[in-house]
């Protein structure tokens, strides 16, 4: 179970946009549509060198970025059922949603009002989001990308 493991990071602390070492626990307890990966790789893009400078939106400092994520699957809440341990996925710029309204159930959950943000916005119960340039990342399994028959990393 990876709740209150230790994650090591990359953080902005401030507007410099200067990344340096940072760590801290994944607190929240693995829910059963959770999927806990192992960073492999992540982009970085304009959108998170705007979020880091505190350009777009107010940014929450430290700021963990990147929200183009490759990870292997290390741990699936007891509802995942669709990916194993071991597989390979890619998270987006989004984590979560209300999962309730004409958006979500119209699968465009990015129009969602209460859609989550990989990094600088709040998990429901009140934990800042990180993003990909972290050792590992929790997401509901929807926003967890996963296709058995071309998504493979080796």
């Amino acid at each position: 179970n990876m709740e209150g493991r230790k994650v090591n990071a990359w953080a902005a602390r401030d507007e410099s946009a200067i990344l340096s070492p940072y760590s801290f626990h994944l607190s929240r307890k693995t829910c059963p549509e959770d999927v806990v990966s192992r960073v492999l790789f992540c982009g970085i893009d304009h959108t998170d060198l705007h979020q880091m400078r505190s350009e777009i939106h107010t940014t929450s400092y430290p700021l963990v970025p990147a929200h183009e994520v490759v990870g292997e699957v290390v741990e699936l809440g007891s509802n995942v059922s669709k990916m194993a341990v071991g597989d390979t996925v890619g998270v987006g710029c989004i984590v979560g949603s209300c999962g309730e309204c004409s958006s979500c159930k119209s699968s465009i959950e990015n129009y969602c009002s209460n859609r989550i943000f990989t990094y600088n916005d709040i998990y429901k119960g009140g934990r800042p989001t990180q993003g990909g340039f972290s050792s590992a990342m929790v997401v509901h399994q929807k926003y967890a990308k996963y296709n058995h028959t071309t998504f493979r990393y080796s």
